[in-house]
């Protein structure tokens, strides 16, 4: 028979029953706190993507409508020789009058064809039923603006002669598998014309 003494007992090849014990625990801590933040971020997740989105459309749509985007019918500008074509956005208009609280037609400064009417408003997306910003050129053609897809509102009100306030509004609901999750934003904008 063979004595068994402390130097043979650490130097053997196999793990004993209570190290395969606490290692298994260790382990299954490790993946337990590890789903718990995958948790926690999806959870986070899903709670904030409605209210990003809805950010990002009502910013979109206040953008768009104050810088407007570059635009053959919106004539052009001269510098050092090079023509570059003007934006469309009511930030350069000349003279503006409000339809029905969510429409405005105003017109920026004459080019050569002459003066250059145009128009914001509220429209519906042929293709999805939803709301979205649409923009009316000069010679009539309208455009919807896919960024502000979604948009729940959109109000143009006269402060004064020469104040516009404009504000977007946008809500949206969210599901997936979770609690429904609606997101409210509103962002408001004053222009002066002078």
């Amino acid at each position: 028979m063979r004595t068994i003494n402390r130097y043979n007992l650490f130097n053997s090849k196999a793990f004993t029953a209570a190290e395969l014990l606490i290692g298994t625990l260790i382990c299954f801590f490790i993946i337990a706190g590890t789903w718990g933040v995958y948790e926690m971020g999806l959870i986070w997740w899903y709670e904030q993507v409605p209210m990003i989105e809805t950010q990002r459309i009502a910013r979109s749509a206040l953008s768009l409508i104050i810088n407007g985007q570059y635009d053959a019918t919106a004539g052009t500008d001269t510098m050092a020789g090079v023509n570059y074509s003007r934006r469309n956005g009511i930030v350069g208009a000349t003279a503006y009058a409000i339809v029905g609280g969510n429409r405005i037609n105003f017109a920026l400064e004459p080019d050569a064809i002459g003066t250059t009417p145009r128009s914001f408003l509220l429209g519906v997306d042929a293709g999805t039923g939803q709301n979205i910003v649409q923009y009316i050129d000069s010679v009539g053609a309208t455009h919807d603006l896919a960024s502000t897809l979604g948009i729940t509102s959109l109000q143009f009100v006269a402060l004064s002669a020469n104040i516009v306030r404009v504000t977007a509004t946008v809500t949206q609901a969210q599901s997936l598998n979770r609690p429904n999750i609606t997101a409210s934003y509103s962002d408001t904008v004053y222009l002066r014309n002078d």
